[in-house]
C-alpha cells in the first residue's frame, strides 16, 4: 500500500503521479479523498466544469491502468436535512455521469430509532447504492463496531 498524502498542484501532476506509481506495482485500486481538493488544469470556468474535468481524468486514468477507483466527494447542505441523493454530490454532476457505482452513506441520526451502544453512539450507518452500471441499486444497513476501527 502506498499512501501520498500531498495535495497535488495541478491534474497533470496527480495523474502523472498515479501512473508513475502504477508502473513501479501493480496497482489494484486508487482511492482519493476528496476529490473537491485536486485542481483543476483550467482555472476560472465555474467549480462544475473543473469538477468535471477532474473526474475525466481520473475516468481516463484508471481504466488505462485497468484498476478500480475508490473516490470520496462532499455532499452539499442539503444531504444534512434530507436523505442524501445523486443530486447532493458536491459542484459535480459529473462524477455521477462518469462513476459505475455510487454508493451514498447516510448515519441516519436526524431519523432516530438507529441502534446504538450505552452512550448513544450511533453504531450502524445505511449505504445507499443510488448507481450501479451492473446491477440492482438500494439500500443496505451497515454495522459498526468500535473495537475495530
Amino acid at each position: 500500500m502506498l499512501i501520498d498524502d500531498r495535495i497535488p498542484s495541478n491534474l497533470d501532476r496527480f495523474v502523472a503521479t498515479v501512473e508513475r506509481n502504477a508502473t513501479r506495482r501493480k496497482t489494484d485500486l486508487v482511492c482519493i479523498d476528496y476529490v473537491q481538493l485536486l485542481p483543476a488544469t483550467a482555472r476560472g470556468r465555474g467549480r462544475d466544469s473543473e469538477l468535471g474535468e477532474v473526474s475525466r481524468a481520473i475516468a481516463r486514468v484508471v481504466r488505462r491502468l485497468d484498476c478500480a477507483c475508490l473516490l470520496l466527494s462532499q455532499l452539499n447542505r442539503q444531504a444534512e436535512s434530507e436523505r442524501p441523493s445523486l443530486g447532493h454530490l458536491r459542484e459535480c454532476g459529473s462524477l455521477e455521469a462518469d462513476a459505475d457505482y455510487v454508493v451514498l452513506l447516510d448515519d441516519l441520526r436526524w431519523r432516530g430509532g438507529m441502534p446504538s451502544d450505552d452512550k448513544g453512539q450511533i453504531r450502524a450507518r445505511l449505504a445507499h447504492i443510488a448507481k450501479n452500471k451492473h446491477g440492482r441499486t438500494g439500500k443496505v444497513l451497515l454495522g459498526w463496531d468500535g473495537r475495530y476501527t
